[in-house]
């Protein structure tokens, strides 16, 4: 049996009922109804996309200085010359100590879509600033 055929027999309202008059009879808008079956050739342009393994590194210093507001800013800019593209930033945050509770981890980070040439760019100097590569 074809597969088409299965689907069209599956999408057929189900009752346990034998006698539709009865009143124990569920309402027709509670019959079972299974969505029709997508096109039976999918479009050309449908592809599946495999995700490669993710890698992150870190920096201590930027330019031989620690890293305050404005060395952060020079390493989000510093590629925006060969790429801009918008970000998704993100802040998150967690208390370390709840015996000091003015006292927060925080996280601010931004994420993109990337050319190989911005990534490149943004590798470099991150390699320059003595990234470290977590495991």
């Amino acid at each position: 049996m074809n597969i088409l055929r299965s689907l069209a027999i599956l999408a057929l309202a189900v009752s346990a009922c034998d006698d539709p008059g009865a009143n124990a009879c569920p309402e027709p808008e509670a019959a079972l109804v299974i969505a029709p079956p997508p096109a039976a050739d999918p479009p050309d342009d449908l592809t599946f996309r495999e995700q490669g393994p993710p890698h992150a590194r870190y920096v201590e210093t930027w330019n031989g200085a620690p890293i305050h507001a404005k060395q952060f800013a020079d390493a989000v800019t510093v590629c925006a010359k060969v790429g801009d593209p918008q970000l998704l930033l993100t802040l998150s945050d967690y208390d370390p100590d709840v015996a000091k509770p003015d006292d927060r981890v925080v996280g601010v980070g931004g994420s993109m879509i990337a050319s190989d040439e911005l990534f490149e760019c943004l590798f470099k100097r991150w390699a320059y600033n003595d990234a470290v590569e977590l495991p």
